[in-house]
């Protein structure tokens, strides 16, 4: 990266870290005349085009009955609350932003640090004495690494986990309700 490019990075970095919205962050040059900065949505698009990640951004129902893509793509309205999905303009009334997964793990990859750690569970040595002291110690993991790949029927010829590079995702999902709606979680 150029010294150019830092800077944009580090303003976008005191942006993000800071929570400043776009007013917020088109006052910065009147503190500093001496910076010059772009505004925030040429930062974000500099960041996405150095990154290499693009934030795909979905129609979603205001009250999160659901996400308009795949067969509800051309629904106007929720099938569930009846709420419109666009504004009196247009415009999307809420829209949930996804960042795909692929490109970010390839990111992490290419960070040694990072790339360091993410071999974690590859030299993983289990607890001699059988004991849990690590997700990787679990039953399900176990039972997985053992277990051969088939893909529509066709034997792959490994087992799940047998590169040491591997990557295991786990998911949360506290708070996430997907099949009901509900005022809290």
């Amino acid at each position: 990266l150029n010294e150019p490019d830092k800077a944009i990075l580090r303003a976008f970095a005191f942006a993000v870290q800071n929570n400043l919205n776009e007013t917020t962050f088109q006052q910065i040059p009147a503190a500093f005349p001496t910076e010059q900065l772009p505004t925030l949505k040429k930062l974000r698009a500099w960041v996405a085009f150095l990154s290499g990640i693009d934030v795909q951004r979905y129609d979603c129902c205001v009250d999160s009955c659901v996400a308009y893509t795949g067969p509800l793509s051309d629904l106007q309205q929720c099938p569930y609350c009846k709420t419109s999905r666009y504004d009196d303009y247009g415009k999307p009334r809420r829209q949930f932003s996804y960042l795909p997964l692929k490109p970010r793990l390839l990111a992490h990859r290419q960070h040694q640090e990072t790339a360091e750690k993410m071999r974690y569970r590859g030299d993983y040595v289990p607890d001699a004495q059988g004991g849990i002291t690590d997700v990787f110690d679990g039953t399900h993991y176990r039972e997985l690494c053992q277990k051969r790949i088939v893909v529509d029927g066709q034997d792959l010829g490994q087992t799940f986990f047998s590169d040491g590079r591997d990557i295991a995702l786990g998911l949360s999902t506290d708070g996430f309700a997907p099949w009901r709606r509900r005022k809290k979680t």
